[in-house]
């Protein structure tokens, strides 16, 4: 059989890989092109678990509610 495909399928990952570890600013992206290179998908998988996914996750931003909430002052007695 030839797996000539699983070499470029593994090469367009990689390029992607190395694109956007440089786009990132990350340390060395050479290193995400081999990973992407040797390992396709599962190294896209690894990729995107350690540098996409943290990003993704933002904390949800509290809703504000339309009820206006009683005031805590105490009413002077006279």
């Amino acid at each position: 059989m030839n797996y000539s495909y699983l070499w470029i399928l593994g090469a367009i990952i990689g390029y992607w890989m190395y694109n956007d570890a440089e786009k990132r600013k990350l340390d060395d992206p050479i290193t995400w092109f081999c990973v992407g290179l040797l390992f396709s998908v599962l190294g896209l998988l690894t990729y995107w678990y350690w540098h996409i996914m943290p990003k993704a996750q933002i904390a949800p931003e509290k809703k504000k509610s339309s009820i206006p909430k009683k005031s805590a002052k105490k009413k002077n007695k006279a």
